[in-house]
């Protein structure tokens, strides 16, 4: 790892570590859906679940109302910000993270592998470095700050000193849903046929291939996965 600071003592390789581009991602993962037969509401953003008694129904959205026999909330850092029942709301932290994309003055100066170290990471996607993250309680917020910008810059070039030299494209801010003890939250809320996936933290999209897969089979069959109890929405309901 040529660019690395010649003052850090050691490392450690490990060849299995991988990224992947989320934006890339998720455009990939719309047109799989509708390929599928999915009805996708873009900009159409879920504002009410509707219940009768204690079943979920329905939800509401600035639009309209969609029913259905099941529905499963994913909405991140905004789940817990939805009128529903205060008994299956789940208790999502918004946890503010920012990021900066770096642009090489050379393609080929491009670190291979993901580097982690100075409280920070290092992507190489495809032409840039991203240069992440921070972590802020601070609510909803997704205002991007100087002081962040400088933070991982200063952070950065302690791993390796060139990047001092490349261009800044791009700063953005996201949210993370955190959970009151740190662990997801997935399986049916308190209300019936209102199932969650959510609370993943900085692992949403690492833990989305086997999330979609064990809420899948819980919707649809009733098969609840080994260990998924653990991430029960009802553990935090009291009374």
């Amino acid at each position: 790892m040529p660019l690395l600071n010649m003052g850090i003592a050691g490392g450690l390789l490990d060849p299995s570590d991988a990224q992947v581009d989320n934006r890339r991602l998720g455009d990939g993962l719309v047109r799989a859906f509708v390929r599928a037969g999915g009805t996708l509401a873009p900009s159409e953003a879920v504002v009410k679940i509707e219940c009768d008694g204690d079943v979920a129904v329905a939800v509401r959205t600035p639009f309209g109302t969609h029913h259905g026999d099941a529905i499963l909330l994913t909405a991140g850092a905004w789940s817990g910000a939805i009128d529903m029942p205060p008994q299956a709301l789940p208790p999502v932290v918004p946890v503010k993270g920012q990021m900066l994309s770096l642009v090489p003055p050379s393609r080929d100066l491009l670190p291979s592998p993901l580097v982690w170290g100075n409280w920070i990471y290092l992507v190489p996607l495809t032409d840039r470095l991203h240069v992440g993250a921070t972590t802020e309680l601070i609510g909803i917020d997704t205002r991007v700050t100087e002081g962040a910008r400088i933070s991982l810059l200063e952070n950065a070039r302690g791993l390796m000193p060139t990047l001092g030299d490349w261009e800044v494209e791009e700063q953005w801010a996201g949210l993370r849903p955190g959970s009151p003890d740190d662990l997801p939250i997935l399986g049916e809320t308190a209300m019936k046929a209102l199932f969650v996936a959510t609370g993943q933290y900085r692992n949403g999209i690492l833990f989305a291939p086997v999330i979609a897969e064990v809420m899948s089979r819980l919707i649809l069959s009733g098969e609840i996965a080994d260990g998924l109890r653990s991430f029960d929405p009802k553990r935090f309901v009291t009374g």
